[in-house]
């Protein structure tokens, strides 16, 4: 299987806003050098390769918990029944 090459360009560029990198502002970001960048208006704009931020957000990601499975709800909240109650409208009868 043959590797996938290394991107090109730089992870970030900085201080966008006054350079021929701020068109990006109105756009949201940018390609350059078949790289894709996303804009970040901060300290003067910032573009960050779209593969470096899939990787950081991967890595500040935390666990997600598991969802409870059918309908649940506080005591009388959903529109006054209680869990109970929405579990018996929900069972299959017969």
């Amino acid at each position: 299987m043959a590797k996938k090459p290394a991107p090109s360009g730089p992870e970030e560029i900085q201080g966008v806003n006054m350079s021929q990198f701020s068109i990006a502002r109105f756009y949201g970001g940018i390609k350059y050098n078949g790289q894709g960048y996303t804009y970040f208006p901060e300290n003067g704009g910032t573009l960050i390769r779209d593969d470096v931020l899939k990787a950081r957000a991967k890595e500040t990601k935390k666990p997600v918990k598991p969802k409870p499975k059918g309908p649940m709800c506080s005591e009388n909240g959903l529109l006054g029944f209680t869990n109970e109650e929405i579990e018996s409208l929900t069972q299959p009868k017969g």
